[in-house]
């Protein structure tokens, strides 16, 4: 199951140190009609994952200083951390089933 973070939810996700999975975070626009494609894809790779990372999709808004923090320039853009919340890989852009599942795997 994924959960949708809020700023407020994802600084307290990222104080807590030591978790036991790694978690991965869609970073998308709610207000981007074409991201909700990749969002059915995001939700296909939990499923197949989901015993082995936490995911979280994030409502980006350009004002947000996570958009400058994580330097995202383009969405739906996708992190992935470690249990010690360091970032372990990202990717941007469009992307399909296949894509997702051979990108997430290797780093969860």
């Amino acid at each position: 199951m994924i959960k949708t973070l809020t700023e407020q939810s994802f600084g307290q996700l990222l104080s807590k140190k030591s978790k036991i999975k790694n978690f991965v975070v869609l970073f998308v626009p709610q207000w981007s009609k074409t991201d909700y494609k990749h969002v059915k894809t995001f939700e296909q790779v939990s499923e197949v994952l989901k015993t082995k990372a936490n995911f979280y999709t994030f409502d980006i808004q350009s004002e947000s200083p996570l958009v400058s923090k994580y330097m995202i320039r383009e969405v739906p853009t996708l992190y992935i951390f470690d249990n010690e919340n360091t970032v372990v890989a990202y990717t941007l852009g469009n992307y399909g089933l296949e894509y997702l599942l051979n990108f997430v795997t290797p780093s969860v």
